[in-house]
């Protein structure tokens, strides 16, 4: 940081702030975490970059979502805004899925679902990145099920998830979701479906 610093690098200051930031939050020090994400965000407002302005908010929102609900909501507000400005359909993806994450813990269920429908649409079209529309299909059935909707409609993101985990070839996406959805068959006492 200081070398970045001594040269007047913004990005760079940013960037570094923001993996120490990274780190801390790995370790569990969310405090730390927070006050390295924020002197990151001083860097990249000055710097006016969109993306990754909505990236440390989104960083943010998501550090604060158990220590301070109000910031949080406040930091994934601003996560949405710089996504929106920076134009790029995957960050505003991104932005929803901060946003489905406050919902929930502040225990808006259905605005969890609206903010991961509008992740998943995004993702669908895009085809930008697989690997997390394949997590989002079952975070939605998640939803889904929790809001007691029809059972066709949560086993098709489950089914939807299950194909393109199988065209990822990814084991752990076919576990998680193969796991879920039998839970769901056992929870409607459908066990021959549930076993399979």
């Amino acid at each position: 940081f200081t070398i970045f610093e001594s040269l007047n690098d913004a990005v760079g200051c940013a960037m570094t702030l923001g993996n120490i930031a990274t780190i801390y939050s790995n370790l569990g020090q969310k405090q730390k975490a927070i006050e390295y994400s924020k002197r990151s965000l001083v860097y990249r407002q000055k710097v006016g970059d969109f993306n990754k302005l909505s990236l440390v908010c989104s960083n943010l929102s998501r550090q604060y979502l158990y220590i301070n609900i109000d910031s949080a909501v406040k930091y994934q507000r601003l996560c949405e805004v710089y996504a929106v400005q920076s134009g790029i359909e995957h960050r505003l993806a991104e932005s929803y899925i901060t946003a489905a994450l406050v919902a929930n813990v502040q225990g808006k269920k259905e605005q969890a679902f609206e903010s991961e429908l509008k992740a998943v649409l995004i993702l669908e079209n895009s085809q930008a990145d697989l690997w997390l529309l394949a997590n989002q299909y079952l975070a939605i059935a998640y939803y889904a099920e929790v809001l007691k909707m029809d059972s066709s409609t949560i086993l098709s993101f489950y089914d939807k998830g299950i194909l393109l985990a199988e065209q990822l070839k990814s084991k752990s996406h076919l576990y998680q979701l193969h796991r879920y959805k039998s839970e769901f068959y056992s929870s409607q006492e459908n066990y021959e479906q549930a076993y399979r």
